[in-house]
C-alpha cells in the first residue's frame, strides 16, 4: 500500500489525534491476513513503551489501552466514512 495514500494517512491521523504520538508508524514484516487480500492494511494495537504480547502465552491488553484503541478506531472510521478514500 502507498504509505502516502489516503487510507494510511487517515489511519495515522486518527492514531495521532487520539494519542498525541507523532512518531513514525511501525511496519512489521510478519505474515498477517493483510497479505492475502488487496487494498487492506493491518492496523492494530501497539503502543510505544508497551511490551509486545500478541501470540504469546497469556497474551492480554489493558482496559486503558482497549479504550484508547476504541477511540482510535472510532475516529478512523468516522474520517473514512466522511470522505472518499482512494485505494
Amino acid at each position: 500500500m502507498d504509505r502516502n495514500g489516503d487510507l494510511l494517512r487517515t489511519l495515522l491521523e486518527a492514531y495521532r489525534k487520539v494519542t498525541g504520538d507523532q512518531s513514525q508508524p511501525l511496519v512489521v514484516g510478519g505474515c498477517t491476513y493483510a497479505r492475502t487480500m488487496e487494498n487492506i492494511v493491518a492496523f492494530g494495537p501497539a503502543f510505544p513503551g508497551k511490551n509486545s504480547l500478541e501470540h504469546m502465552p497469556d497474551e492480554f491488553i489493558t482496559a486503558e489501552d482497549l479504550k484508547r484503541l476504541k477511540e482510535i478506531y472510532r475516529k478512523a472510521l468516522m474520517d473514512i466514512l466522511g470522505k472518499e478514500i482512494s485505494m
